[in-house]
Formats: structure tokens, sequence, C-alpha cells
């Protein structure tokens, strides 16, 4: 087995641990983190203020932001997920 193969193994991302981290931590863009995807620190600092805000009625506004970006991202995970594994092959020189 080539080293370069394993190499991409152990680094390639998978599309079922990005939809787990979109389920469970979504509202924080964790599925974002794990994809190197741009505005995850967007996402995350959008997710605590709401939470925090969310008590005296302002955060409703940055949870609504957070379901359409949550839906807008559930559409998009597997284009990531194949851009990512395609452009880790290209960098790993496996083409």
């Amino acid at each position: 087995m080539n080293l370069v193969y394993l190499e991409y193994m152990e680094k390639r991302k998978s599309a079922t641990a990005a939809y787990f981290l979109l389920y469970s931590l979504g509202i924080f863009g964790a599925h974002r983190w794990y994809l190197h995807e741009e505005k995850a620190q967007l996402m995350l600092i959008l997710g605590i203020a709401s939470i925090v805000t969310l008590i005296i009625g302002i955060g409703i506004i940055g949870l609504i932001i957070l379901v359409v970006w949550f839906v807008k991202d559930f559409f998009r995970i597997e284009e990531w997920v194949m851009a990512y594994n395609v452009n880790l092959v290209a960098e790993l020189g496996l083409e």
C-alpha cells in the first residue's frame, strides 16, 4: 500500500461525519469547521450571540438566520466534501 494513499485515507473528509456535525452542532457551524469552509467563525459567533440574547427576545432573529443557513448548508455538504477530497488528491499528487 502506498504511503501517500494512506495519508489520503487519513485526511479525507466524510459526508456522514459532516451531516452528524450539522445535526448535532450545526448552530455553531461545526460542520463548516470540519470541512474548512469559510464563514465558520461567523456562524459560531452568531450562534452563541443568538442563544445568549434569546432571553431578552433579540436572539430569535439570529436563530431564524441560522435556520435558513442550516437548510442551505444541508444541500451543500456533499459538494463541499467532494471539493475538499478532490483538492486533497491534487495536493498529495494522487491524480
